[in-house]
């Protein structure tokens, strides 16, 4: 297998990548972790078709998940910062129109961090993991994180999400991963408490989270 290197632009900081593919088109998407701060696509034969997703009134961008079933639909991480506190950190959508890329703020929740769209049973489910509760400054990690989760409505121009609290007492809860289990997509959420699996509902169950393997802290004389 043979890889090309191809310099498409300078980013300051770019955090996060991702893709999707529109009517057998890819866009790859590439946005910084900086506060006021673009996001960009790139598609074309050669990636030279650029699009501004959206300007540099936002920032602090983490994750970018297409839906699995949505065309040309995303759901994207803004104004997440270690630094900040209140957090603003938030949960937008984007979607492709005919003049380019239209992006909306869904809801606040203070150190969004890691999150994932899950398409079960014909349904789309988002779970979000807070990195913390609040934080006095950036090395502060004495509350811990939480783990939320919705539906998400068909018509987001109209609905909104309603989240509610499956999970608490996860300090520095970093860690994601997806995986399946039983047939069907979970997630691996790491954080000092271990590692945890949390599945959506299927075949009418509700959310469900287990213990995956816990951490064992050894002091050594």
């Amino acid at each position: 297998m043979k890889f090309e290197k191809k310099k498409l632009d300078d980013i300051v900081r770019c955090y996060c990548t991702s893709h999707m593919f529109i009517d057998n088109d890819l866009y790859t998407f590439f946005a910084s972790e900086n506060p006021e701060s673009e996001c960009f696509s790139y598609t074309g034969e050669n990636f030279d078709k650029k699009e501004i997703v959206w300007n540099g009134n936002r920032g602090g961008c983490m994750s970018i998940i297409p839906f699995a079933k949505r065309k040309g639909e995303f759901l994207a991480v803004n104004e997440f910062y270690l630094k900040v506190s209140p957090s603003h950190s938030k949960l937008v959508w984007g979607k492709k129109t005919s003049d380019g890329w239209e992006v909306k703020d869904l809801f606040n929740l203070p150190y969004l961090h890691r999150f994932d769209i899950y398409h079960v049973d014909g349904k789309d489910y988002v779970i979000c993991a807070t990195i913390a509760r609040d934080k006095k400054d950036k090395e502060d990690w004495s509350r811990p994180g939480q783990i939320y989760v919705g539906e998400v409505p068909a018509d987001l121009d109209n609905e909104n999400v309603v989240l509610r609290q499956i999970g608490d007492g996860y300090y520095r809860n970093h860690g994601y991963s997806r995986g399946e289990y039983n047939g069907t997509v979970c997630g691996y959420f790491g954080s000092d408490y271990g590692v945890i699996r949390v599945c959506p509902p299927h075949d009418g169950s509700d959310w469900t989270i287990e213990k995956y393997w816990m951490v064992i802290f050894l002091k050594l004389h």
